[in-house]
């Protein structure tokens, strides 16, 4: 899934993502939590970003696309999404897909 944004980010003419892992490992969180509460509000009612505030800056979340490409497809058919995707200011980032009960779930994380 981190291939296919920089995909749609360099066919936008913007520069890559770099691999981040803080926000890897803050996509894995909230990927968990997501499969609680889809929701960009934690289940503890903070707000998606206190998982690392210092780093996350955007945040894109999906679930029940079978595939990173439906996903993708879902993303940039999105206005919200896509601007996450293409907004020039982000430099790094971080993905997480998990499966629970047969249902992926889809995190996309994005800061400076």
């Amino acid at each position: 899934m981190f291939d296919r944004i920089n995909n749609e980010r360099s066919n936008a003419g913007l520069s890559k993502l770099a691999w981040s892992e803080a926000h890897y490992n803050a996509a894995v969180i909230r990927s968990k939590e997501i499969v609680q509460s889809f929701s960009h509000t934690r289940p503890n009612g903070t707000k998606w970003n206190t998982v690392n505030a210092s780093i996350l800056h955007g945040e894109n979340i999906a679930k029940g696309h079978r595939s990173v490409e439906k996903a993708m497809i879902g993303f940039m058919n999105s206005p919200g999404h896509k601007a996450n995707i293409l907004l020039s200011d982000f430099t790094k980032g971080g993905v997480a897909v998990i499966e629970d009960n047969k249902i992926l779930y889809y995190v996309q994380l994005f800061g400076y």
